[in-house]
């Protein structure tokens, strides 16, 4: 499996996973991924070189999990 292969699979396997968490946010009223998070995650999908990212643990305003495909990813642009 080539690079851009690999990152559109992770990319889509963290869509899947993010919507179940949300779900499961909802269904538990546990914030695993706050509703104040979706676009700030959404947004960060989207930078060049982003494969992975979600509110990890079981309250999801604590941190940021992301998965890059190098350490020169940038934020730079306003989320």
């Amino acid at each position: 499996m080539c690079r851009e292969e690999l990152t559109i699979k992770l990319n889509n396997i963290n869509l899947e996973y993010r919507k179940f968490l949300q779900n499961y946010s909802q269904i538990t009223q546990i914030p695993v991924e706050p509703p104040e998070f979706n676009t700030l995650l959404d947004e960060i999908a989207t930078v060049e070189g982003v494969v992975y990212c979600l509110c990890p643990g079981s309250g999801g305003y604590d941190a940021i999990f992301l998965l890059t495909l190098n350490s020169s990813v940038s934020l730079e642009k306003p989320v």
